[in-house]
């Protein structure tokens, strides 16, 4: 009986390690959100405060959807900033996975395109930064800034919303058997993700729109009234782009939800962009994914969205007069 017993255990580990290998060997060839995202996970992050859970490894890099991701000294998926930032005018973009660029090169996310409009225009004084850390809600960005970033002295900083922004914390857990092994990695992510639907008999439509009870909007809204409180204390203008969910764009399931933001934006006297108008709703949103598996928009997607902040928030105070000195840095 106990020979019988190691042999099937020896069974099992072989079929483990070779069901491992052949996993290793698939996605080397195709790539799979949830195994781009363990990569991500498991090389460019680590554990950080209560408020956090999760940051970014200080000059951490990794292949990430075929694209070389870098992490400077602050976290940040950004150019080193110095910490002195002289006479630049310096516009900080806090927000997830979207805003850090998910699936695309550094000069193809938002905030690069958004710096480029800048120069094109001969605002060679704007510098703009790329704070996105992916899971991150809004609780998580704020307190992002709040504990790492004060020190850059932004003059503003932009909030990029998403439609999951009201969901708790989702904590991190990298163990040794999740960290190193693909197989234990990939199920887990689907029984994380799939267990929500399960419990509530909840699609991605219901889910995301269960998010907004008024108890969790009441909740945002506090948070954003203490942060903006704060940042006005320092002169620091605060600004929203709010981000699409691209699952489907005509007719858009999220009109209410993103309503509700809105009004509560309103209310605190945050000025704010919706990206919606910008997305051409007849087009096929898979136009804008970064893979058939990954809604993260794409190379146009982004420049969809730094088209929407452009227009959005600056065009009328660049473009028209192509003046240096509207954009006033303060110290």
């Amino acid at each position: 009986m106990k020979k019988i017993f190691l042999i099937s255990c020896l069974g099992i580990f072989s079929s483990f390690i070779l069901l491992e290998a052949l996993m290793h060997l698939y996605f080397s060839f195709y790539q799979n959100y949830y195994i781009e995202m363990w990569k991500y996970a498991g090389q460019l992050k680590t554990e950080s405060s209560a408020k956090r859970s999760h940051q970014h490894i200080a000059h951490a890099q990794a292949v990430i959807m075929s694209k070389m991701v870098k992490i400077n000294s602050l976290g940040l998926r950004n150019e080193e900033v110095l910490i002195n930032k002289k006479n630049n005018y310096r516009i900080l973009l806090l927000g997830d996975s979207i805003t850090f660029g998910f699936g695309v090169d550094l000069k193809q996310t938002f905030s690069k395109i958004l710096q480029s409009r800048f120069k094109n225009e001969k605002q060679q004084n704007v510098e703009v930064i790329n704070a996105g850390v992916g899971n991150y809600n809004t609780a998580q960005e704020l307190a992002f800034y709040e504990e790492n970033l004060m020190p850059l002295k932004p003059d503003e900083i932009i909030l990029c919303f998403f439609i999951n922004d009201l969901e708790n914390i989702q904590h991190y857990t990298n163990n040794d058997l999740t960290r190193h092994s693909m197989v234990f990695a990939l199920l887990s992510a689907l029984w994380r993700n799939a267990l929500p639907y399960f419990r509530k008999n909840q699609n991605y439509l219901s889910y995301y729109q269960s998010l907004y009870s008024q108890k969790n909007l009441d909740q945002w809204e506090s948070l954003m009234a203490k942060f903006k409180k704060e940042v006005d204390h320092h002169n620091i203008e605060f600004k929203v782009l709010l981000i699409p969910e691209i699952h489907q764009l005509k007719p858009y399931p999220f009109t209410r939800e993103y309503s509700l933001i809105e009004n509560r934006l309103r209310d605190l006297h945050i000025n704010f962009v919706n990206a919606l108008s910008w997305f051409d709703s007849n087009r096929s949103v898979r136009d804008y994914w970064v893979a058939k598996d990954d809604t993260h928009p794409n190379e146009r997607g982004h420049e969809v969205l730094a088209r929407a902040l452009w227009e959005g928030f600056y065009v009328q105070k660049v473009s028209p007069l192509r003046t240096a000195h509207l954009l006033h840095p303060h110290p």
